[in-house]
C-alpha cells in the first residue's frame, strides 16, 4: 500500500470484480491497474474495488474505480474500544477522488 497517495499496490491476497448486481471472486492479478474491460460513456464495464489490511491490523487502505472519473481512495484508522471497532480517517494517508 502506498500511504501517502493511498493507492492499494500488489501483493494482491484476494480480489473480487462488481458488475452491478454482485461481488464475485476472482483469482488476484497482482497488476497494479487491473483490466476492467471497456468503458461505455462515465463508466467501466466491471467496477474495481481494493483494500490493504496494514499487517499489524491498525490501518486499511480503500479505493474504488468505476469510471475514468469516478473514484476515490484513502487511508483509514482502525479505532478501537473494548469490543467496538471504528474506521477513521488517517490524518497520516493521502486520499483522493475523482
Amino acid at each position: 500500500m502506498d500511504w501517502q497517495d493511498a493507492v492499494c499496490l500488489p501483493p494482491t491476497i484476494r480480489e473480487w470484480i462488481y458488475a452491478g448486481s454482485e461481488f464475485e471472486e476472482q483469482e488476484p492479478s497482482d497488476a497494479v491497474q487491473p483490466d476492467i474491460g471497456p468503458c461505455y460513456g462515465r463508466f467501466y464495464s466491471i467496477g474495481l474495488v481494493q483494500f490493504h489490511i496494514d499487517p499489524d491490523r491498525d490501518r486499511i487502505g480503500f479505493t474504488y474505480q468505476i469510471g475514468p472519473r469516478y473514484g476515490c481512495g484513502m487511508g483509514l484508522r482502525v479505532e478501537k474500544q473494548g469490543r467496538r471497532i471504528e474506521l477513521v480517517h488517517d490524518g497520516e494517508s493521502g486520499s483522493w477522488v475523482s
